[in-house]
């Protein structure tokens, strides 16, 4: 697989994105009032949905009607090591037999897991079972949706730092509310070379979609080796990129830059 991507503006109408927020029914049971199941999308990956119990949690999606998602990302959260999380889908609300019943494998801050089969279906189900958390199991973003790969992929020399910031909220009286500090992985660049003009297309149809910085991307980085390293954020300010012509029609390299091309979201 090469490197794909899901832009999260919660529409998942146009074919390619995520949760559709107009058709779509999220309930959690063992809800936490003050952190509800509406924060798992609301594109804040540090204002998570709590719950206030341990074991036999469930997340239920109604996508209103059958859609295909073939990703599924848990950013933001503090499961534990031990956690038991468990993704099915079935086009019977009650999922006595369903269609896909897949154990994720865990892993720090996001868990990213590409489908391969059973991907199409109304009801979609997330349980979790972790006795073992030091507190209430969250989520800080939850992504289900149906992934772009690029025709090509990009050169391996990818730049990351790791930054740890604090997010801070003010409620309607200016009362200031903090989340968990939150680890940041920032990436520096992502270089194509011999680029043909299939890849070309897509690339500015993703900065087109993700409408520069407004929107923000999963970036999933290899389906085999570096599904754990994918990055969740907003493409940067500026971009740079560079053409090598042969001719004017020909496009044989592109390079994209950014300082940094996708970081981690804040509040804004």
């Amino acid at each position: 697989m090469n490197c794909a991507y899901i832009i999260d503006d919660g529409n998942m109408a146009a074919g390619w994105n995520k949760l559709a927020a107009s058709a779509t029914t999220i309930t959690m049971n063992h809800e936490d009032t003050d952190f509800p199941a509406e924060y798992l999308v609301n594109q804040i990956a540090s204002k998570p949905a709590r719950f206030t119990q341990k074991t036999g949690l469930q997340i239920n999606i109604d996508f209103g009607s059958s859609q295909k998602c073939n990703c599924i990302a848990i950013l933001g959260h503090n499961l534990s090591s031990g956690a038991t999380i468990t993704i099915q889908n079935d086009d019977n609300s009650g999922m006595s037999s369903p269609d896909l019943n897949q154990a994720l494998t865990w892993n720090e801050d996001q868990i990213v897991y590409l489908i391969t089969s059973n991907d199409t279906n109304r009801y979609w189900r997330i349980s979790i079972e972790d006795s073992g958390n030091s507190s209430y199991p969250m989520i800080g973003e939850l992504i289900l949706g149906e992934y772009i790969e690029f025709s090509q992929n990009f050169d391996w020399n990818i730049v990351e730092n790791v930054q740890m910031n604090l997010i801070t909220h003010k409620t309607d009286f200016q009362q200031t509310w903090s989340y968990f500090m939150n680890k940041t992985r920032s990436l520096g660049n992502m270089n194509f070379t011999k680029i043909d003009s299939t890849t070309l297309d897509e690339l500015l149809t993703m900065f087109e979609d993700a409408k520069g910085s407004y929107y923000p991307i999963l970036l999933i980085w290899d389906a085999d080796n570096n599904v754990n390293r994918s990055i969740y954020g907003k493409l940067g300010d500026q971009h740079g990129r560079h053409f090598n012509f042969v001719d004017l029609y020909s496009v044989t390299g592109l390079t994209i830059t950014g300082l940094p091309f996708a970081k981690e979201l804040d509040d804004d």
